[in-house]
Formats: structure tokens, C-alpha cells, sequence
């Protein structure tokens, strides 16, 4: 989660990731899906989400639907920000699992996140933690 977070904030700046992230309370919180290793987290929200890209990227490839297994939702916390400058923008992270899960074998050779059917597990299913991350310069 903190690669793409750090990912993010070298592609739109400190304040452009602030911006990004809305504030806790939002209705509409920064989703960021993982695999069930932990070892791919990519963002599913923003104007080019990472998670949709193609699964045959050479650089960054998406994470197929059947793959999603954490849903992380993050928000800021203005609270711990004097200013723009502050240096730092805290987020918090609600890490939820398993989110969706595969209705199915793998299709060999799929390229697109959305080859392989998947059900989102229902919200009251999921164990939930929080994270409480900062993200610097």
C-alpha cells in the first residue's frame, strides 16, 4: 500500500495527493485494491486507475477483478495538518478482506481485469483493520 501510495504522490506532488484523498468523513473515500499476498496494490479510483490497466504490462499491470482480495479505502486526516506546507499528509487506511473472490478457474494468457467473473463479498462478511500511514516528501 505504501508503494502506490508513494507511486501517487511522485506522480501529483504532496498536494496532489492531498487532494486526492479526501478528508475522513468523505462519502466517497480513495480505493486502493491488493492480491491476497500483499505484493500488488493499485488504485482503483483516479482519472487513469492502476488496478484497470492491462494484467500484460511491462510496468505497472492492473490486478484482475478475481485477484482483488483487500479493498483499502483511504481518507486524510486534516486534523493532523496545520497547512498545505506542512510537510506531510496523513492518511488513514481501512483495510478490508477478502473483498472479491474468483467464481471460477484463471483464463490462461487473460489480459483484461475483467476476463475472469468474480463476486464482491458482501460488506458485513469482510474483518476490517485501520492504518494510520503518513505520506512525506
Amino acid at each position: 500500500m505504501q508503494c502506490e501510495l508513494e507511486r501517487l504522490k511522485d506522480s501529483l506532488g504532496l498536494a496532489g495527493l492531498a487532494h486526492l484523498v479526501l478528508p475522513s468523513g468523505s462519502a466517497a473515500p480513495l480505493r486502493l485494491v491488493g492480491t491476497r499476498d500483499g505484493l500488488r496494490v493499485r488504485c482503483v479510483d483516479a482519472a487513469d486507475p492502476a488496478a484497470n490497466r492491462s494484467l500484460c504490462d511491462p510496468v505497472l499491470p492492473g490486478i484482475a477483478n478475481r485477484d482483488r482480495f483487500f479493498l483499502i479505502e483511504l481518507t486524510r486526516l486534516p486534523e493532523w495538518e496545520t497547512a498545505d506546507d506542512s510537510g506531510f499528509v496523513a492518511v488513514s487506511a481501512r483495510c478490508a478482506w477478502p473483498y472479491e473472490l474468483p467464481l471460477g478457474p484463471a483464463t490462461p494468457g487473460a489480459s483484461e481485469c475483467d476476463a475472469d467473473p468474480a463476486r464482491e463479498v458482501p460488506a458485513g462478511e469482510r474483518h476490517v483493520t485501520l492504518l494510520l500511514l503518513p505520506v512525506t516528501p
